[in-house]
């Protein structure tokens, strides 16, 4: 047993980043946990938790912002809207998740992946705004749909009434 879990964390340690280092910047009253990794930087988590409205720093450590890690914001209760700067190209999975005060987000033409569950339990959320020259995405009556309409990414939790666009269809899980 002993053999194969020195075996295990062997086998792991040949697939985690060479050159990503963990990092915290301090930027108004927050501090920003990063990693870089290949001249990209991933937002892990943010201290305190923020309250009211937040803006993405564009750059952190020197190199752009690119991807809102894991769970990054995940539980920000009092967060009530986020803006995302044209240098993220990712929002990962449960990002934003149980950001019970969040009310509204924008989404650049940059983002181009968003992780599963990203919005799940933001019980206050009404919209999506997405830019209209995301190449990705799209919002339509505040829904999250992939930029054909055809798929349905997310739907703001906050809604109490949802009618599916014409031309879905297909419904992203946790959507």
């Amino acid at each position: 047993m002993k053999k194969w879990i020195v075996a295990a964390l062997a086998l792991a340690a040949l697939f985690l980043p060479i050159n990503s280092r963990a990092e915290i910047e301090t930027i108004g009253n927050y501090a920003w946990k990063f990693s870089v990794y290949r001249d990209e930087t991933t937002i892990e988590k943010v201290f305190p938790s923020p309250s009211g409205p937040l803006t993405i720093p564009s750059e952190l450590g020197g190199k752009p912002v690119t991807k809102i890690g894991w769970g990054a914001f995940a539980k920000c209760s009092s967060l009530t809207s986020i803006t995302i700067l044209n240098s993220v190209t990712s929002i990962g999975e449960k990002a934003f998740y149980g950001c019970k005060s969040l009310k509204s987000i924008t989404i650049p033409d940059s983002v181009t992946s968003i992780g599963e569950k990203a919005f799940a339990s933001c019980s206050s959320l009404m919209s999506f705004s997405v830019d209209s020259g995301n190449p990705s995405f799209t919002s339509i009556s505040g829904l999250l749909l992939t930029k054909d309409g055809n798929t349905l990414v997310a739907v703001p939790v906050g809604l109490t009434k949802v009618t599916i666009p014409y031309g879905v269809t297909s419904i992203r899980k946790d959507a």
